[in-house]
């Protein structure tokens, strides 16, 4: 039997894997990559980034799992998003990129003082990816 924190670890491991190899082509057309697979890290594509890196994704994973090894605390966990966004934690350079318009939105209001509960749009268009690209599989 596996311990959680192992299994958190791999599972950690497996979001910057994924997502390291994602970020390079991120906004290529689903015919290019399916004709042209990626089978290797690559660097300085959709953004100018070295390859390996990973984006707001793996950088968010780490914050939650962060926040989360120490209970459940909603202010917590949008402190460290806000800490991610304006200071770059838990970013492989110190600087973060690639933040999802719902995701900014959402620090934005954490940071002028609205509780956690209610930092989330309550628009159609507010149903970003975030939500799922930080779940996984335990």
């Amino acid at each position: 039997m596996y311990s959680t924190s192992y299994l958190l670890f791999q599972s950690l491991t497996a979001v910057a894997l994924g997502d390291a190899l994602g970020v390079p082509v991120q906004f290529e057309e689903r015919e290019k990559l399916l004709e042209s697979p990626v089978d290797t890290m690559l660097g300085h594509r959709a953004f100018d980034v070295p390859k390996g890196t990973w984006s707001d994704d793996t950088s968010l994973s780490i914050a939650s799992l962060v926040s989360l090894s120490l209970g459940f605390n909603l202010n917590d966990l949008m402190t460290r998003y806000s800490q991610w966004y304006h200071f770059g934690d838990y970013t492989p350079f110190g600087t973060s990129f690639d933040i999802g318009k719902t995701t900014k939105a959402a620090i934005k209001r954490f940071d002028k003082g609205i509780t956690p509960e209610l930092c989330g749009g309550n628009d159609e268009m507010d149903n970003g990816n975030g939500a799922l690209m930080l779940s996984r599989a335990v």
